[in-house]
Order: C-alpha cells, then sequence, then structure tokens
C-alpha cells in the first residue's frame, strides 16, 4: 500500500510543467511574473507558485519546489523592486498563517538560499528561528520560522533570457 502512495504522488509531479492546468492539479497556484536584469547582466523572469495544501518543513521546502521541476526553488525576492512588485498578489494569497520561503539565518544574518544573498531583515538570532517566511498582519512582512514546523510555501520557477 506505501508504495502505490508513493507512486500515486509522483506521477502528477512528473507531468507538472508539461501543461500549465496540471500545475493546478499538484497543488500549486501561479501568483505572479517577475521579469529583470541579475548582477551578471543576463534577463530572466521568474514564475512565483504557492502551495494550496500542500505544507511541510522549511528544511524540506526546497526539495518540494525542485521536485516539481529542476528550474525551480524557494522564492526568494532579492531586491526591493521585485518584492514590491510581487507583494500586492501575496497579500491576496497569505492568510493568517506564515509560508515559507527561501531565507535562513547564517551567522547573525538572513540570506537567500538560492543565491546567497543577504536579505534586509533583522531579529534576534538567540530566539531559535533560523528559517524565513512571510505572514499577513496588516501588511505582508517577513517572519523567522522555527526550522521543523509545517508551512504552505512559496516556490519560483527561474528562467533566463540570453541572446546571442
Amino acid at each position: 500500500m506505501k508504495i502505490l502512495i508513493q507512486l500515486f504522488f509522483l506521477i502528477p509531479i512528473i507531468v507538472a510543467f508539461k501543461d500549465n492546468e496540471v500545475i493546478g492539479k499538484v497543488g500549486l497556484k501561479a501568483i505572479e511574473k517577475f521579469s529583470g536584469i541579475d548582477h551578471e547582466g543576463v534577463e530572466f523572469e521568474k514564475t512565483y507558485y504557492i502551495t494550496q495544501y500542500l505544507t511541510t518543513t522549511p528544511i524540506n521546502a526546497r526539495s518540494a519546489c525542485k521536485s516539481y521541476s529542476s528550474a525551480m526553488d524557494l522564492a526568494s525576492f532579492e531586491s526591493r523592486e521585485e518584492f514590491l512588485k510581487i507583494r500586492p498578489k501575496l497579500s491576496a494569497e497569505i492568510r493568517d498563517k506564515p509560508v515559507i520561503v527561501g531565507g535562513f539565518l547564517h551567522g547573525d544574518e538572513y540570506r537567500w538560499m538560492s543565491s546567497g544573498l543577504k536579505i534586509d531583515f533583522r531579529y534576534d538570532p538567540s530566539k531559535g528561528k533560523n528559517c524565513l517566511g512571510l505572514q499577513k498582519e496588516g501588511a505582508i512582512g517577513y517572519v523567522p520560522l522555527t526550522c521543523n514546523e509545517e508551512y504552505l510555501f512559496i516556490c519560483q520557477k527561474l528562467e533566463f533570457h540570453y541572446s546571442n
């Protein structure tokens, strides 16, 4: 029985990015796109997805995102412009509980898992909340999370646009 359940779970993941309609069947909802130019001058586009019912710990969320597609990772908002663009859509999607994003405590500062870039967020590291999320308390903002509790999470699919 355990093997049958695991196979049933893997089938939607394998086909998840062959057809955008299938994404909803595996519990991901597209919420916004952001286009920009990275620090090396390469154009990119990120599409953000929020899980609708699948919860996991911050430690396992990155693997969950990557299981949907090798181009996916936990969400990271690496510029103020990016965060301000996505914030209205997040505000409509995030309810009263936090959701996981790809930030972690490194020394005494938070950094993005995908790039290692510093996050402009201050928190007392002695409190033991080493992972990062977003929560709606009036406005959307970063909140520290314990890394062993389960939450919904936000993935991003990153596509680069190289010119010849």
